[in-house]
């Protein structure tokens, strides 16, 4: 996803999820993944009911959710 969608994913998902620290958040440009243009990373321990938030949002605008060993990442797929 660009920027602008990331952020614009971003302010809706905190928007609904009070308890999610911005600084838990991070910007990712990673190169050869299996993600388009920038993820968001969600560092920590989150509670399933914004587990669900993370992955509704993301279904929304038509993005995916996978979590890893520190958190879950959100991204646009090839």
């Amino acid at each position: 996803m660009d920027r602008n969608e990331a952020v614009t994913y971003l302010k809706e998902l905190l928007s609904l999820c009070n308890e999610m620290s911005p600084e838990s958040i991070s910007f990712e440009n990673p190169k050869g993944c299996d993600s388009v243009g920038y993820r968001v990373h969600i560092k920590g321990k989150i509670q399933e009911s914004d587990k669900e938030r993370v992955r509704d949002v993301a279904k929304k605008h038509s993005l995916a959710v996978k979590e890893d060993t520190d958190g879950v990442v959100v991204y646009k797929p090839k």
